[in-house]
């Protein structure tokens, strides 16, 4: 019986080769999204699952409180993980390390690469296997594990082990010999790195940071983790964990400090949901690609519904002949879902080489590195199996409870039954209300991104080159060596020297992107009482002037005079007005770091316009600017040509910086963009998927169309005999659509408004959901189904009667 229904199948599809290439192209490009849907989820979800002890390794985090404010950071003591393993007998091992860019050189050769100060457990809490050596090497000073990557990188195919690289770094920096070399960090990991070794700071600031506790702020980059022992509450663990401030710190720091507890599985995808931190991946977007992908499939789905029963009169009479002769119902039922799902199956195929082919052009957009191998496709071949299994069987329930309801009496003689037109209309309203809501998404989305990258920031981010050449130089150095950021004036001359050069400026943190600078807890004049913590940025005299900040009273800072670097502040307009002052009284006013007596003594020498020190995410709040040049990280140049200016700017970093230091450089308008990078990558999710959406929206209505033509060809056949227009045709054949379309708007509107507005909060500044986006939809939408239901209905208005009555 399988065996007679398969042939049969293929016979319908061979006979109707145009219905069978739209219903396997429609569900094939349905199930391909729900193929890459799967591979992406499978890639992200896969993050750090490589360790074996993964669900039982979390990481420490801080959590500071002020008043109604919470912050959480990952950056912990260098102390903690040795007083973890010692205090809390629940934990197995805690670990620490220590990860960031460096310049290596072997010989004349010199790379930028990530390396990690760790300490002796951290191979017993991660899986990161060695190739040769082993981690025991590393416990001797100044050797060094590398990865194949960045051995391939800087030695080609020389076998590193027993080569010297130098490390020019400030704390760590020196040179090492390479002792073995680690595989590559797998992709989905959280933990990357080119370089390991175990080798203690060369100054006793490194040391301090990496031993010692820091009561208020921990800016070394350490991180902790820990791998629990089987069967801990973490809940419980958190408060027991947070008892160690107190033994090690004092009570005072216990008050607005403790720990929190990050489990390892959802650094990547959960960070900002859960603790506001970044992270690499995000599950809002997982969600969202997941959803849109489900829409798409149901969007195929409801085609096969249509184009299956408006091809129904040609099943008609092999329905009524098979009930003639004694099949029943059921058997029916059973023959028609076994096509359905023998065509979902077939579609299946097509889908894994459409998600193969696309993959590349996806990731190429979204910046998601994922690939359909083998071992993937195995992996998620029962689910794609069971899924495409469900959607054959839901697809086809419908035609086959439909199909199988014909009365031979009737269908014999050449007259169809009667059949459910409204559940059709109800599918087709359904397709457009999904794609009118991607293409009112799809605008908002766009709309949102050009106010970010078009909004006033308060300054001007155009034209602006970053030199990260004070942050470089400092870290090749030690403490006894002079930094270069100590002639930082006079390296901003030379640069000026260049006409092309208009203006430059010293500074810590990116304006527009890094927050304003770490949040220091203050004290204002008259707020004794009072916690305030307010972001802290350390910028030099010139840096309102570069960036076009109007300074609203007061002065900037001056090198001449002492008192201004490390006394002196200017705030924003926001924080005068939260202290309760005015722009005009706030000058003179008492105002320090809450560190010492000495540092509280500090005075409010100027008062600077607000802009955007953060991102459009954040509301602009109080920030405070100091000018210690110590601090500083950036030079930042306004240069105007950039092209005919850049040999000039080369020639002056290697003035300034060491032999062979690469010349690097950013521009300001691009590292703020960066920061919007996800939301981009929705953008482009959601544009691809909404083109599909209405793609398959078309093939959904040209079914229907198809279908109402196909039952009504006699009635076209009487009224053209009547003296019907071809035109009065079309419009007869049209407004029904017109009206589900319409319908279709009023049911996505509001949806679609909802959804928008949630997206929307994410912003501290938006734009506004005007109806601007709801009516373009909405005209796209009725423009694509008068063009597709015209196409179908000119068709059947040229349709000679005499074919159409012959048989009457």
């Amino acid at each position: 019986m399988i065996h007679n229904y398969f042939l049969i199948a293929m016979r319908n599809l061979l006979r109707q080769k145009r219905y069978a290439f739209i219903n396997l192209f429609g569900l094939a490009i349905g199930l391909s999204c729900c193929v890459i849907a799967l591979v992406i989820i499978h890639h992200e979800y896969s993050y750090d699952r490589f360790h074996p002890q993964a669900d039982r390794i979390y990481r420490v985090l801080r959590e500071r409180s002020s008043n109604d404010d919470t912050q959480v950071r990952w950056l912990t003591d260098g102390a903690l993980a040795r007083a973890l393993e010692a205090e809390i007998p629940e934990v197995a091992h805690a670990t620490k390390n220590r990860i960031y860019p460096v310049v290596v050189r072997h010989k004349d050769h010199a790379l930028e690469l990530e390396q990690g100060q760790i300490d002796e457990n951290f191979f017993a809490v991660f899986n990161f296997p060695f190739v040769t050596g082993n981690a025991d090497l590393l416990k001797q000073p100044y050797h060094i594990a590398i990865t194949q990557e960045a051995a391939k990188r800087l030695f080609g195919q020389v076998d590193p082990v027993g080569q010297t690289v130098t490390l020019q770094e400030r704390y760590y920096g020196g040179d090492y010999t390479i002792v073995a070399i680690l595989k590559n960090p797998p992709v989905p990991s959280s933990i990357q790195f080119d370089l390991l070794h175990m080798t203690n700071g060369r100054t006793e600031e490194a040391n301090l940071d990496w031993n010692g506790w820091q009561s208020r702020v921990q800016q070394a980059g350490i991180e902790t983790f820990v791998l629990f022992r089987e069967g801990v509450d973490t809940q419980i663990l958190e408060t027991k964990i947070s008892g160690i401030i107190e033994r090690h710190m004092g009570l005072d720091v216990r008050k607005n400090l403790s720990y929190r507890l990050q489990p390892l599985l959802r650094l990547h995808l959960y960070g900002l949901r859960d603790y506001n931190l970044s992270s690499s991946g995000s599950i809002d977007t997982l969600y969202l690609f997941a959803g849109i992908a489900l829409l798409v499939l149901i969007i195929a789905s409801i085609n096969f519904v249509n184009l299956s029963t408006a091809r129904s009169a040609g099943r008609a009479r092999e329905v009524g002949l098979r009930k003639v002769i004694g099949a029943n119902r059921g058997q029916l039922i059973g023959q028609f879902l076994g096509e359905s799902i023998f065509l979902a199956l077939l579609s299946l195929l097509f889908a894994i080489a459409l998600a193969q082919l696309a993959l590349p052009y996806l990731n190429s957009l979204t910046g998601i590195a994922v690939v359909l191998d083998t071992d993937v496709l195995i992996t998620l071949l029962p689910i794609l199996f069971a899924f495409t299994l469900i959607v054959g069987l839901i697809a086809g329930f419908y035609p086959a409870l439909y199909l199988s309801a014909f009365q031979p009496a009737f269908v014999l003689t050449g007259t169809l039954g009667s059949s459910n037109s409204h559940f059709r209309q109800v599918l087709v309203i359904t397709q457009f209300a999904l794609a009118i809501l991607l293409m009112v998404g799809t605008d908002v989305v766009y709309r949102q991104l050009t106010f970010i990258q078009t909004k006033n920031l308060g300054f001007d981010r155009e034209h602006v080159v970053l030199l990260p050449m004070f942050a470089m130089d400092r870290e090749s150095k030690t403490n006894n060596d002079a930094w270069l950021v100590g002639r930082y004036n006079l390296v901003k001359q030379t640069f000026l020297e260049n006409p092309g050069v208009g203006a430059a400026s010293a500074f810590r943190f990116l304006p527009g992107r890094d927050g304003g600078g770490f949040v220091r807890i203050v004290k204002p004049e008259g707020h004794d009482n009072i916690e305030w913590r307010m972001p802290v940025q350390e910028i030099d005299e010139s840096f309102f002037e570069t960036l076009g900040v109007p300074l609203l009273s007061g002065r900037t800072f001056s090198p001449d005079i002492e008192h201004d670097r490390t006394h002196a502040y200017i705030l924003n307009k926001t924080a005068v007005e939260a202290l309760g002052w005015t722009v005009e009284n706030a000058v003179g006013r008492r105002f320090g770091r809450d560190r010492s007596e000495d540092d509280a003594n500090g005075t409010v020498i100027g008062v600077v316009d607000d802009f955007h020190y953060a991102s459009l995410r954040d509301h602009i709040e109080p920030a405070a600017f100091t000018y210690r040049q110590w601090f500083f990280n950036y030079l930042a140049l306004r240069v105007r040509d950039f092209s005919n200016t850049r040999p000039f700017l080369e020639q002056t970093w290697a003035k300034w910086m060491a032999p062979n230091q690469p010349f690097t450089f950013g521009f300001l308008d691009d590292e703020i963009d960066a920061i919007y990078r996800s939301e981009r990558q929705q953008a482009k999710i959601v544009t691809l998927f909404a083109g599909l959406a209405i793609l398959l929206a078309c093939l959904g209505l040209f079914g229907l169309a198809a279908f109402t033509a196909e039952r009504r060809m006699r009635e076209i056949g009487i009224r053209k005999v009547l003296g019907a227009s071809s035109m009065s045709i079309v419009v007869l054949l049209s407004q029904d659509f017109v009206k589900y379309v319409a319908l279709a708007n009023f049911i996505a509107w509001p949806i679609a408004y909802y959804l928008a507005d949630q997206w929307l909060q994410n912003f501290a500044y938006h734009i506004s959901l005007g109806f601007g986006s709801f009516l373009l939809a909405g005209l796209l939408a009725f423009f694509i189904a008068l063009i597709t239901v015209s196409l179908q209905s000119l068709k059947a208005a040229h349709t000679n009667p005499v074919d159409t009555l012959r048989h009457e």
